[in-house]
């Protein structure tokens, strides 16, 4: 489970492991890469359930045969105990905002046919932006939706890099291990420029 904003999730997955005695790691902060996050942003309590074990996960590679359909499945009963946990409830849990700075930016790794299209060669890749929530850091640099992100805080994206290895690198940025002010190199309409991203 990640993306618990808010104590009262504690409760919440506590009575969700007593129903089904399933044991789940939760991430107890909100990180801006998937679903739950545009929730997050806008302060409503939200949590998003992480099942997947592909290394290939949202790639063309990541094919049917790869899904693990029993722990799917024990994701989706615990999930569902959640929710009669939350029915059950006479007040919405409230909102705790995350203890990590907020960039306010959605992207994922590009495909490598979008590499190609963006005129990238060898391994070289970049960080595609598909969201950015207004007020916040990365919308204030300037950075759109579109744009592909080839340097973040001296990192270089490849098409090598492992999901494992961007979320890590993901937390250490957002836990101020690059400090506040983050230089980006961006790609927009196939034109490098610099942004400077500045967290609060």
């Amino acid at each position: 489970v990640r993306g618990a904003s808010g104590p009262g999730w504690q409760e919440v997955n506590k009575a969700a492991k007593e129903r089904t005695k399933t044991d789940v790691a939760v991430v107890p902060f909100t990180l801006p890469d998937s679903d739950h996050y545009p929730f997050g942003a806008v302060r409503i309590p939200a949590v998003m359930m992480w099942v997947s074990t592909a290394v290939d996960a949202h790639q063309p590679s990541d094919t049917a045969d790869k899904i693990d359909f029993a722990r799917a499945a024990e994701a989706a009963r615990y999930a569902m105990a959640m929710i009669l946990t939350l029915a059950d409830q006479t007040a919405r849990i409230a909102y705790t905002p995350s203890p990590i700075p907020d960039l306010g930016l959605i992207g994922g790794l590009a495909t490598s046919a979008e590499a190609d299209a963006a005129g990238l060669s060898g391994d070289d890749s970049g960080l595609k932006v598909t969201g950015v929530i207004a007020g916040l850091p990365s919308a204030e640099a300037g950075l759109m939706v579109g744009d592909l992100i080839l340097e973040f805080a001296d990192y270089k994206f490849r098409r090598s890099d492992s999901l494992a290895a961007l979320m890590a690198k993901q937390r250490e940025v957002l836990e101020g291990k690059y400090g506040n002010t983050l230089t980006v190199t961006v790609l927009r309409d196939k034109q490098r420029s610099q942004r400077i991203i500045k967290m609060r």
